[in-house]
């Protein structure tokens, strides 16, 4: 869906994991060329927001590509 959307050829998607998401994150953007990052944000109760903040607002601060944020639907729970 996405690729059609924006008419684009090349477009690549990969789900990375570890411990720290961030980390992770910094190391995947130094590695590729990457152009723009698509995050998808899951929903947080409060005491999640509250101890382990928002990892969008931390990458916001950290990257210096273009973040889109957006909220994810039926995301399975193992993914975060």
């Amino acid at each position: 869906e996405v690729q059609n959307a924006v008419g684009r050829k090349k477009i690549i998607f990969e789900l990375i994991k570890g411990e720290n998401v961030i980390t992770e994150l910094e190391n995947y953007l130094n590695k590729e060329s990457i152009d723009i990052l698509a995050f998808a944000k899951a929903e947080k109760s409060f005491l999640e927001r509250l101890f382990r903040g928002s990892v969008s607002q931390k990458l916001f601060y950290r990257i210096h590509i273009p973040l889109i944020v957006f909220k994810a639907k039926d995301t399975p729970g193992d993914l975060f």
